[in-house]
């Protein structure tokens, strides 16, 4: 539940993680919780030796949601969400190939305050 820090300005998480293939089929689903998510085609997905980078910001301010892939400067997705219960930041990927899929380099979330 996020309201027990609404002392700070911003909370973010960011996963990281490399497609270990091309799959058309393939699809990477990332969650806040359940009402809080994107969805990622595989073939939105860089290959191989690239890092994939999504993060979500909280604003506690506006009540608000965004989600980043990658290098898009602007938001994915938007929600506006004044209750944030339930946080549990997690990814899941579907594959019908064992051998495709996704290998997680990093999950990590962090609160800040701005400098007033």
């Amino acid at each position: 539940d996020l309201s027990s820090f609404s002392d700070h300005d911003l909370y973010r998480a960011t996963f990281k993680f490399h497609a270990l293939d091309k799959d058309d089929n393939g699809k990477v689903y990332l969650y806040m919780n359940d009402e809080v998510y994107v969805d990622i085609g595989n073939k939105e997905l860089y290959y191989h030796t690239f890092e994939n980078t999504v993060s979500f910001y909280f604003n506690f301010t506006s009540q608000t949601w965004q989600v980043y892939i990658n290098d898009e400067t602007s938001p994915r997705k938007e929600f506006l969400d004044s209750s944030s219960t339930n946080i549990c930041p997690r990814i899941e990927s579907f594959y019908f190939d064992k051998s495709k899929g996704i290998r997680i380099t990093s999950i990590k979330s962090q609160f800040t305050t701005g400098v007033r």
